[in-house]
């Protein structure tokens, strides 16, 4: 397992921070809005002391020696506001190679990392149960956390889903079960959490009711929690037909708008199915007044100019630069796993190709008897993978990749991703933060060696 610095975090005492709260919100305000005018009357290296104190690189940092995360798939991740950490929950750390199946063994762990320090901070007591495929936002100085599955290790057993809600608070860094009111959205795995922080609404879209793992049985439900008052309401969604199962999911604030990426079918493991590649969305009204019924209508369709249909991916929205970017997930081509890196311009409404990662070049041997050589690898990008965590902070304009499932089992790298880098040739958009231990192709772990690799993940 791989070692790492750990440096216990140092908070400022109550009544040091050296600006007023108009004055962090003025700083704040300038540096994330799309639209403003920099405000004269807040120099210019107040605003850099306001993104260094969010984004957590004001802090001192001592040193000791910890343990990072293991491999893992199927957890969450996301940013702890203004601290520039990133919380990782539960997720499982099964190992399946070249499409075996695996027990899944799933964890309740809950990890911090902090990028400024480097460093990992692994959290005891009291915390959700093992579990993943759950949901995760964050807002109002909080984690928030819904539903996923659970099946014990050596269990062939139906999964257990859950449908409780917990709230982890980032300044005492401790979990509460949240009581609401009202109807609860039914149990479910694989839905998308998002957080209307503006509103002070989260939103539960879609997911997986299925028990077994032989299948999926989507869920077509949207869902709305207000913070303030705990309390769940539903949204009747009219639509075509069923949601995509594993859709990517984000919040266009700017836009107030829910957007949907790809997907898989109820029959997602049958052979020569088609996955989604759509773009679908739903309009959120006004802050304060969410429609009673919501309309999914398409964004733009599936194109073969645009990304292969899949599942299990990373969609963002990078609003500083207005566009949409999806990275990896499982796909439906030859090649599965995937680690290319697409936008959406919407300006143009066209996908841009900014990195296309590893390209097919020989087909397996038998079923599931994948060669050394199965894919010319691309170094400058991420291991491919889908069920993969991707932490977005909008303020640091950056985002950090962690896990996934790969064709050599879940994987335990970590990398930066920026924007500013996807002009960058060599990098491609991404900076690898801590090596793979393992979850690797051979080739890739091998870059100088490849000859001495005789089947892809050995």
């Amino acid at each position: 397992m791989r070692r790492a610095t750990l440096r216990p975090l140092r908070a400022l005492p109550v009544g040091s921070f050296p600006w007023s709260g108009h004055e962090l919100w003025t700083a704040w305000v300038c540096l994330v809005c799309l639209a403003c005018v920099p405000d004269e009357s807040v120099p210019v290296d107040e605003l850099d002391r306001a993104r260094r104190v969010s984004c957590g690189e004001s802090r001192e940092c001592s040193v000791s020696v910890y343990e990072a995360p293991a491999r893992l798939s199927e957890h969450s991740a996301t940013f702890l506001p203004n601290r520039g950490q990133m919380l990782i929950f539960g997720g499982s750390g099964a190992v399946s190679e070249n499409c075996s199946a695996a027990a899944p063994a799933y964890t309740d762990a809950v990890w911090i990392y902090d990028e400024h320090c480097d460093a990992w901070t692994r959290l005891l007591g009291e915390s959700p149960s093992a579990r993943g495929r759950h949901s995760a936002a964050s807002a109002r100085e909080a984690v928030w956390m819904f539903g996923g599955r659970f099946r014990e290790r050596d269990s062939t057993g139906p999964y257990v889903l859950h449908n409780d809600l917990w709230r982890f608070d980032a300044e005492t860094q401790e979990w509460e079960l949240i009581n609401s009111e009202g109807d609860m959205p039914p149990p479910r795995a694989g839905g998308s959490m998002l957080a209307d922080v503006e509103a002070g609404v989260l939103w539960l879209v879609g997911g997986d009711s299925a028990t077994e793992g032989t299948q999926y049985a989507p869920l077509s439900d949207v869902w709305s929690f207000e913070i303030a008052s705990r309390r769940w309401r539903s949204h009747p969604l009219r639509r075509s037909g069923p949601l995509s199962v594993l859709s990517g999911a984000l919040l266009d604030a700017s836009r107030r708008r829910i957007v949907l990426f790809g997907g898989a079918p109820r029959d997602a493991f049958q052979l020569d199915v088609s996955y989604s590649s759509d773009l679908d969305f739903f309009d959120l009204g006004p802050v304060g007044e969410p429609p009673d019924e919501l309309l999914l209508v398409p964004l733009v369709a599936a194109s073969s100019a645009g990304p292969s249909g899949r599942f299990a991916s990373t969609f963002e929205h990078l609003q500083a630069s207005d566009r949409y970017v999806v990275f990896g997930g499982h796909d439906d081509t030859e090649i599965g796993n995937r680690n290319d890196l697409w936008t959406f311009e919407l300006q143009s409404s066209v996908w841009e190709p900014q990195a296309l990662g590893d390209i097919f070049q020989n087909a397996p041997v038998g079923l599931c008897d994948f060669p050394a050589d199965f894919v010319a690898v691309d170094m400058s990008q991420p291991e491919r993978r889908s069920f993969h965590s991707f932490a977005w902070s909008e303020s640091c304009q950056r985002g950090l990749l962690f896990g996934g499932k790969t064709d050599c089992g879940a994987v335990d790298d970590l990398w930066r991703f920026s924007p500013a880098l996807m002009s960058n040739d060599a990098g491609g958009g991404w900076e690898r933060l801590a090596a793979a231990e393992e979850g690797e192709v051979c080739v890739r772990t091998h870059p100088d060696d490849p000859l001495r690799c005789s089947e892809l993940c050995n």
